[in-house]
């Protein structure tokens, strides 16, 4: 800075100088700080440094905006924000011209999902009775007889989502019931009901066949039909023990009497079994 005096005659003058040196700023504050579209808690002040917000599951992305109190001062941590489920910190440093560093911090908290249904259902051994939907909750099924329990393909609407199945096991002819139990990230369940019908056996099968002090050969299969087996000379009909696999079928034997040697070979004899 110069100072310059000028003498009445206005001809003589002098010069003075002052050399001036400005001290950096410290100032550290904010003017601002926002989460653009939503409302931190609590309203911002300078000398708060936490603030909190909760947002919704579907939301991926936050941007966050802070304007310092002094132009000379930098901002870092702002912009685009990618959020996890749960409590996302973020922190804005704000630094001075004198390097004095001062941090506020957001709490962001995003809600965990509570989707808890199904996207996709399809029994692979049986017939759905009704066209799925993901908002309908009870539906009943249809299987034969040979099938003891669901073959379910199941595709959530949320794969942070898991599900439970109860009662699959082991079903009875006739009505069962079959739970399908969907927990949502959030912990909050869903229960789809299936209620199974599972057919009545139509066999003409048998279970079980025996000749009582004889054994046949090859062991008893219910699918193989023929066998064969060696009696006594003195014996002329067979005690047979024979358990239909269904319990409603009947059955007659034929040829299981005055059995004669023929050529030193073994007696054939059939059954037959009929509904």
């Amino acid at each position: 800075m110069i100072i310059v005096v000028t003498a009445p005659d206005r001809k003589t003058t002098s010069r003075y100088i002052l050399n001036v040196t400005k001290k950096q700023s410290d100032n550290n504050n904010l003017a601002s700080l926002e989460v653009y579209g939503y409302q931190i808690t609590p309203e911002f002040e300078k000398d708060t440094r936490l603030y909190t917000l909760t947002v919704e599951n579907n939301v991926q992305t936050v941007v966050v905006g802070a304007t310092p109190e002094k132009e000379t001062s930098t901002v870092e941590g702002i912009g685009e924000i990618n959020l996890n489920v749960g409590l996302n910190e973020v922190q804005v440093v704000v630094t001075s011209e004198t390097g004095k560093k001062k941090t506020y911090k957001i709490e962001i908290t995003k809600k965990a999902s509570s989707d808890n249904s199904i996207k996709m259902l399809e029994v692979n051994n049986g017939t759905l009775n009704e066209e799925f939907k993901p908002e309908i909750n009870n539906y009943t099924v249809n299987i034969p007889y040979k099938e003891t329990s669901l073959d379910l393909s199941i595709i959530l609407n949320d794969p942070s989502a898991t599900y439970e199945i109860m009662g699959n096991e082991d079903l009875k002819v006739g009505e069962n019931e079959v739970k399908i139990i969907v927990t949502a990230e959030d912990g909050s369940q869903n229960t789809y009901t299936l209620t199974v019908n599972r057919e009545e056996i139509n066999s003409a099968y048998l279970e079980s066949l025996k000749a009582m002090g004889y054994e046949i050969v090859p062991e008893f299969d219910k699918y193989i039909n023929k066998y064969t087996l060696k009696v006594n000379y003195e014996t002329t009909a067979l005690d047979l023990r024979i358990i239909p696999e269904d319990k409603k079928a009947t059955y007659k034997v034929e040829g299981n009497e005055n059995f004669e040697v023929r050529n030193k070979q073994s007696h054939n004899y059939s059954y037959k079994q009929s509904r």
